[in-house]
């Protein structure tokens, strides 16, 4: 009983210092918030975040590292990305072998398949740059047909399917790319449709699983894999990725970025940025201290958390105006931790657009993002409160090394993870140009 009562009461320390934490964050008290939300840290077990480094306390330290990094990296050869060393698409395909091929988009055009929400990136990920490529690329929205776990109306949810199996059959696409990042059910998209698709049209059929990490990622990949000829996904090194006996059909891709929205522009008037969803995992700890440094510093910040709701936070256009506006973009790959995976972490897709924006990305430490860029040359890593203040103060106030480091990853994204390369990667792995005529 002894033992309960002290799991009770550190139970509500815990939420109450999460909750004073929020509020005085939303009130602009950011070293109040920081203090807040160490303290939160250490009833969570999670000191870690809290120790020094003494790797970086000097400036001559930083500059030392930052350089033995670029001079490993150019002149060794030491840390290439893994991906880099195994991947197969180094020649460029010309954009005229893509002419004849047509691909279909199934995916919804909001979050939680609601317009209150804000855009699906799938859109910008696919279409945009399919079409930038010269491939003859259309979007079927499934909002009524996706995600079984939303509210869901089934009458009208099967009307939305007969007009997409109307659609299949009118447009004849080659390529049939599906978001396969949920189980679905009778009412939605689902393999057995697809299947259908295949027998009727000749159709390749490929999923994207946006979120292939963990237990969840396994269960979507075993569910999709059998009517799908492949299965990308950007989870490197996750062993939910390996749906056994469909591995091979599992392809890890770079995130296809469009580069019409997302480019370098010589007007970087916020020190740092960041936008995203505030309480997912460690995100209001981080940005308490990001605000309180920034304030410190007089650092000019474009900081928006927010719940995805479509009226709390910019549309795609503007929220890829503010990252090219950004001298430094904070992300943070740390999810909600679970039983099986206490330290989850994951690759975004603000990664490839801060890096196609030639913007300094500060990434909360994570393996994934080692498979395709190169830490301190390709960007910064932080791994605790010490790092993350000392790092940031620097190459806040070391312009120098801040744009090496933005142009490196710039070139870099550039050079190995174009539009051109991704795609032709993925057709590669369809057979293309032998499956089209």
């Amino acid at each position: 009983m002894q033992l309960n009562l002290r799991e009770y009461f550190l139970y509500r320390r815990r939420k109450l210092l999460f909750s004073l934490g929020k509020r005085t964050y939303r009130g602009k008290w950011y070293a109040t918030s920081a203090n807040l939300f160490s303290s939160y840290a250490r009833t969570i077990d999670m000191n870690i975040l809290l120790e020094e480094d003494e790797r970086f306390v000097l400036d001559e330290q930083i500059r030392r590292h930052i350089d033995k990094c670029f001079d490993d990296f150019h002149t060794k050869g030491q840390g290439i990305p893994p991906f880099c060393e195994q991947y197969s698409y180094k020649r460029k395909r010309p954009v005229e072998s893509y002419r004849d091929v047509k691909l279909c988009l199934l995916a919804p055009q909001f979050i939680n398949n609601d317009e209150r929400y804000i855009e699906n990136e799938y859109e910008d990920y696919f279409i945009k740059t399919a079409l930038k490529v010269g491939i003859q690329a259309e979007m079927f929205y499934t909002d009524l047909i996706s995600y079984p776990n939303l509210p869901q109306d089934t009458s009208i949810a099967q009307k939305r399917l007969q007009e997409l199996r109307e659609y299949i059959a009118k447009t004849r696409p080659h390529i049939i790319l599906v978001d396969a990042n949920y189980i679905g059910n009778q009412d939605t998209v689902n393999p057995y449709l697809l299947n259908e698709f295949r027998q009727t049209t000749g159709a390749k059929i490929v999923g994207f699983i946006g979120d292939a990490y963990g237990d969840l990622g396994r269960k979507m990949a075993d569910y999709w894999a059998e009517q799908c000829d492949l299965l990308l996904h950007s989870a490197p090194g996750d062993p939910s990725a390996l749906c056994d006996p469909f591995a091979e059909k599992m392809v890890l891709i770079p995130i296809p970025i469009n580069r019409s929205r997302f480019y370098r522009e010589r007007n970087q008037r916020f020190d740092i940025s960041f936008m995203g969803t505030y309480e997912s995992a460690l995100r209001p700890f981080w940005l308490s201290h990001v605000m309180k440094i920034a304030t410190q510093q007089s650092m000019t910040t474009c900081v928006i958390p927010h719940s995805r709701g479509a009226d709390e936070c910019p549309d795609m256009e503007e929220y890829a105006k503010i990252l090219r506006h950004s001298r430094i973009v904070i992300n943070f790959s740390s999810r909600t931790p679970t039983d099986k995976d206490p330290s989850q972490r994951v690759l975004t897709g603000r990664v490839w657009q801060t890096l196609a924006s030639g913007c300094l990305l500060f990434e909360e430490e994570n393996e994934p993002i080692r498979t395709f860029f190169t830490p301190f040359v390709h960007y910064i890593p932080f791994a605790n409160i010490s790092q993350l203040k000392a790092l940031l103060i620097f190459l806040h106030t070391h312009e120098d090394y801040r744009k090496r480091i933005a142009d490196a990853g710039f070139e870099w994204c550039n050079t190995w993870y174009s539009i051109e390369c991704i795609w032709s990667y993925i057709f590669a792995n369809l057979g293309f140009p032998k499956t089209f005529g």
